[in-house]
């Protein structure tokens, strides 16, 4: 399809604008789709909009509240952030999920 294959192709590129463009194009017609939500918020923190990353992050939960990519994301913001107890709860929940699986700064935090 070729909308995937142009925010894979941004992506790739690094062309952060476009992929947020193009990832808010599919929730404007699907608002919870989980893959697009946990993808904006990934895009919204490389142009380190922390904000706008947790809304996007806490999106893609409340439709799919196990969706390890957004539990990390938000995860992540909420560390950077400076909310290190919410974080280390995600983190934890990740490492109960995903076991040796999971990445190395949600087993060390």
């Amino acid at each position: 399809d070729k909308a995937r294959h142009d925010l894979e192709l941004a992506q790739r590129k690094g062309d952060l604008a476009t992929a947020r463009e193009l990832y808010g194009r599919v929730i404007a017609m699907s608002p919870n789709n989980v893959e697009a939500n946990g993808g904006l918020g990934d895009v919204a923190k490389a142009q380190g909009d922390l904000n706008a990353a947790k809304t996007s992050y806490e999106r893609a939960l409340a439709a799919s509240p196990t969706y390890s990519p957004a539990l990390l994301g938000l995860a992540d913001v909420e560390w950077d952030q400076g909310n290190q107890a919410s974080a280390k709860k995600r983190y934890a929940q990740i490492v109960d999920r995903m076991g040796d699986r999971a990445p190395t700064r949600a087993k060390e935090r």
